[in-house]
C-alpha cells in the first residue's frame, strides 16, 4: 500500500530546493567547525582543516568542512555526516575519537546543537565553549 493510499501526504521538492537546503547546512556547519576551531586553538590544541564528500539522496553528492582537533592523548575529528537524518533534526556531525574510538552526535534542532551519546541518550548539556573543553579530552581519555 502507498502513503497516498494511506491517507499520507507525500511532500516532493525540487532541485532547486534542495540546493537551497544544501547551501543553509554548509552554512551552519562552517559555523560549528569555526567555533570548534576557535574553542581548540584557545586551549593551545592544534587543528587540521580537511573536506569530505557527503553523499544524500535527495540532497545528492557534495563536499563539506570537516576538522581535526589534535589534543594530548589524541584526536577528535568533527566530520558532518548528513543534512537528511530520521527522526527531528536538520542534520548530524560526528565527533569521532582517536585512538578510543569514543564517538557523540551532534543533532540540529531549530537553532542548537544536540549532543547525543552513541547509545542515543542525549547528554543535556548546551553545545558551548565550556562543554566543548571538558568534552574533547573525555572523548580521547
Amino acid at each position: 500500500m502507498s502513503c497516498e493510499e494511506m491517507g499520507m501526504t507525500v511532500v516532493q521538492h525540487d532541485a532547486q530546493y534542495w540546493s537551497q537546503q544544501r547551501q543553509e547546512w554548509l552554512d551552519r556547519v562552517e559555523r560549528l567547525l569555526k567555533q570548534i576551531d576557535r574553542w581548540a586553538q584557545s586551549q593551545g590544541w592544534p587543528v587540521r582543516r580537511e573536506t569530505v564528500e557527503i553523499k544524500e539522496k535527495h540532497v545528492g553528492i557534495y563536499q563539506a568542512p570537516a576538522l581535526t582537533v589534535t589534543l594530548p592523548g589524541g584526536e577528535v575529528r568533527a566530520e558532518p555526516i548528513a543534512l537528511e537524518i530520521l527522526g527531528r533534526g536538520d542534520g548530524r556531525v560526528d565527533l569521532d575519537a582517536y585512538p578510543t574510538l569514543n564517538r557523540v552526535m551532534l543533532i540540529r534542532r531549530g537553532e542548537e546543537w544536540e549532543i547525543i551519546t552513541d547509545s542515543g541518550v542525549p547528554l543535556h548539556a548546551s553545545w558551548n565553549k565550556r562543554t566543548f573543553v571538558r568534552l574533547a579530552p573525555e572523548l580521547v581519555a
